[in-house]
Protein backbone atom coordinates (compact mmCIF):
# COMPACT_ATOMS: atom_id res chain seq x y z
CA UNK A 1 0.00 0.00 0.00
CA UNK A 2 1.55 3.35 -0.87
CA UNK A 3 2.18 5.77 1.93
CA UNK A 4 0.54 9.34 1.37
CA UNK A 5 2.09 11.95 1.25
CA UNK A 6 2.53 14.23 4.60
CA UNK A 7 4.28 17.44 4.63
CA UNK A 8 6.72 15.50 6.81
CA UNK A 9 7.52 12.96 4.76
CA UNK A 10 9.73 14.25 1.59
CA UNK A 11 9.75 13.03 -1.28
CA UNK A 12 13.42 12.07 -2.35
CA UNK A 13 14.12 13.69 -5.87
CA UNK A 14 10.78 13.71 -7.02
CA UNK A 15 10.69 9.85 -6.77
CA UNK A 16 7.55 8.53 -5.33
CA UNK A 17 10.20 7.42 -2.35
CA UNK A 18 9.16 8.82 0.65
CA UNK A 19 11.00 9.17 3.87
CA UNK A 20 9.29 7.28 7.06
CA UNK A 21 7.34 10.16 9.13
CA UNK A 22 8.78 8.94 12.30
CA UNK A 23 12.02 9.20 10.90
CA UNK A 24 11.60 12.93 9.80
CA UNK A 25 10.20 13.72 13.37
CA UNK A 26 13.64 12.43 14.84
CA UNK A 27 15.36 14.88 12.62
CA UNK A 28 13.07 17.36 13.08
CA UNK A 29 13.28 16.70 16.87
CA UNK A 30 17.49 17.07 16.35
CA UNK A 31 17.12 20.62 15.04
CA UNK A 32 14.59 22.09 17.41
CA UNK A 33 17.36 20.92 20.04
CA UNK A 34 19.98 23.07 17.97
CA UNK A 35 17.30 25.99 17.66
CA UNK A 36 17.37 25.92 21.48
CA UNK A 37 21.19 25.71 21.79
CA UNK A 38 21.97 28.70 19.31
CA UNK A 39 19.34 30.49 21.59
CA UNK A 40 21.17 29.84 24.61
CA UNK A 41 24.48 31.20 22.60
CA UNK A 42 22.66 33.96 21.40
CA UNK A 43 22.07 34.57 24.90
CA UNK A 44 26.16 33.94 26.45
CA UNK A 45 26.76 36.63 23.94
CA UNK A 46 24.29 39.31 24.87
CA UNK A 47 25.18 38.43 28.82
CA UNK A 48 28.80 38.62 27.67
CA UNK A 49 30.12 34.97 28.20
CA UNK A 50 33.46 34.10 27.89
CA UNK A 51 34.48 32.90 24.76
CA UNK A 52 35.84 30.01 25.54
CA UNK A 53 32.39 28.85 26.77
CA UNK A 54 30.38 30.15 24.19
CA UNK A 55 32.70 28.67 21.91
CA UNK A 56 32.38 25.44 23.55
CA UNK A 57 28.14 26.12 22.90
CA UNK A 58 28.75 27.15 19.05
CA UNK A 59 30.19 23.16 18.77
CA UNK A 60 27.91 21.41 20.27
CA UNK A 61 24.87 23.53 18.37
CA UNK A 62 27.11 23.18 14.83
CA UNK A 63 27.72 18.96 15.79
CA UNK A 64 23.53 18.92 16.72
CA UNK A 65 23.03 20.25 13.09
CA UNK A 66 25.60 18.12 11.41
CA UNK A 67 24.14 14.87 13.26
CA UNK A 68 20.31 15.64 12.24
CA UNK A 69 21.66 16.23 8.41
CA UNK A 70 23.57 12.67 8.59
CA UNK A 71 20.16 11.07 10.33
CA UNK A 72 18.30 12.86 7.26
CA UNK A 73 20.55 11.11 4.64
CA UNK A 74 20.73 7.84 6.20
CA UNK A 75 16.43 7.54 6.83
CA UNK A 76 16.58 8.47 2.66
CA UNK A 77 19.23 5.93 1.95
CA UNK A 78 17.24 3.55 3.80
CA UNK A 79 13.61 4.50 2.16
CA UNK A 80 15.41 4.32 -1.13
CA UNK A 81 16.60 0.52 -0.62
CA UNK A 82 13.64 -0.68 1.02
CA UNK A 83 11.85 0.48 -1.78
CA UNK A 84 11.27 -2.17 -4.56
CA UNK A 85 10.76 0.78 -7.44
CA UNK A 86 13.64 3.07 -6.16
CA UNK A 87 15.52 4.11 -9.47
CA UNK A 88 19.17 4.94 -9.62
CA UNK A 89 18.59 8.76 -9.78
CA UNK A 90 17.66 8.91 -6.36
CA UNK A 91 20.58 6.90 -5.22
CA UNK A 92 22.71 8.77 -7.17
CA UNK A 93 21.31 11.80 -5.69
CA UNK A 94 21.52 11.18 -2.14
CA UNK A 95 24.87 9.91 -2.69
CA UNK A 96 26.15 13.41 -4.60
CA UNK A 97 24.68 15.16 -1.50
CA UNK A 98 26.24 12.82 0.99
CA UNK A 99 29.75 13.71 -1.29
CA UNK A 100 29.12 17.26 -0.61
CA UNK A 101 29.24 17.13 3.01
CA UNK A 102 32.86 15.98 2.95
Amino acid sequence: MKQERNKLTPVIDGSDVQIPVDEILKVRNRLARAVGQLNGVIGMIDAGSPCKDTVIQMTAASKAVDRATYALLLAAFEACQAAPDADSESHEALKKIFMSLA
